[in-house]
């Protein structure tokens, strides 16, 4: 691609995100009404998904200082989302887990992200919603990638 069709591609990339966080904050309004952000479901599905966690390392998945993490967990745990209790023989380490209320309202998002999802992608073909889904899940494969190389060469 030339500079002009990567500016195009960026300002279509910029367009869809746009629409996605509009859609999802009106959604999460609307429709949850948890007075939680984007933020703190993107950390509850990380709980949900990979079980109970140390801040530090919820710190590490979204990249953010562990006092930006605590914040979250803070308002998570204010809500009822979240639980943070001691590492048995952990000293003073602490898990955090989510509640059954958390799994619950993640749910509630999971399927909130469906629907717009589902929206936007309506007028697309099923071979064209494929070969997204394809697409994607390339580019998420190089971040990872991008990440884990990332890691090794600071340890």
């Amino acid at each position: 691609m030339n500079s002009e069709e990567f500016s195009e591609l960026d300002h279509h990339w910029q367009t869809v995100q746009r629409y996605l966080r509009t859609r999802t904050r009106r959604g999460i309004r609307e429709q949850i009404g948890a007075g939680i952000e984007v933020a703190g479901f993107q950390i509850l599905g990380q709980l949900v998904r990979r079980g109970p966690l140390a801040p530090s390392d919820l710190a590490s998945c979204f990249d953010v200082r562990s006092s930006t993490m605590t914040s979250q967990l803070d308002r998570l745990e204010e809500a009822g989302l979240v639980l943070r209790e001691p590492v048995p023989d952990g000293g003073s380490r602490i898990k955090v887990m989510a509640t059954p209320k958390g799994v619950e309202a993640y749910e509630r998002y999971r399927r909130l992200r469906r629907e717009i999802l589902q929206d936007l992608l309506g007028h697309l073909s099923a071979d064209d919603q494929q070969r997204l889904a394809d697409l994607y899940q390339r580019l998420a494969d190089g971040i990872e990638a991008e990440r884990e190389k990332a890691r090794r060469a600071g340890e």
